[in-house]
């Protein structure tokens, strides 16, 4: 599956790490999002990548 998809995503990730764009249908609160935004680099939370090789 991976094949098919690496002319359309050649990074081993979908988006930017920098940038988000976060829409919650007015359901979480400010601080809600900050402390999902401020954990997105713990290392308990991250995943490997998309790709095998």
């Amino acid at each position: 599956f991976s094949e098919q998809l690496k002319p359309y995503f050649w990074k081993p990730y979908f988006w930017n790490r920098a940038y988000a764009v976060i829409s919650t249908g007015g359901r979480a609160s400010i601080e809600t999002l900050l402390l999902y935004i401020q954990n997105q680099d713990d290392p308990r939370h991250l995943r490997p990548p998309l790709t095998t090789e």
